[in-house]
């Protein structure tokens, strides 16, 4: 996985958010999950007004700049989260 260049992030006090969830599994809020998720009218149902006003930039950062696998569709949010979770348990794991 390339590494993700948070300071793209649309709105920069989301950026930590995003890097939890792309790094550590950790399910972001509601604005989030409906924007990884790809589901257009619970993502501009949950926006504050700034997200709203970053819509089409939130959709080019998703795209450019997250890995492939962690967003699209809620199974893919589910299945990102639990592979991150699990690879950073391991990787706990190993360096005790």
């Amino acid at each position: 996985m390339r590494d993700v260049d948070y300071s793209k992030c649309p709105v920069p006090r989301m950026a930590d958010a995003v890097r939890r969830y792309v790094e550590k599994g950790i399910q972001p809020g509601h604005f989030l999950m409906a924007l990884l998720s790809n589901d257009l009218m619970e993502t501009i149902g949950r926006a504050d007004d700034e997200n709203a006003a970053a819509i089409r930039q939130w959709a080019i950062f998703v795209h450019c700049e997250l890995p492939a696998g962690c967003h699209g569709s809620p199974d893919r949010v589910k299945g990102w989260m639990l592979s991150q979770r699990n690879f950073v348990a391991n990787t706990e794991a190993v360096t005790e």
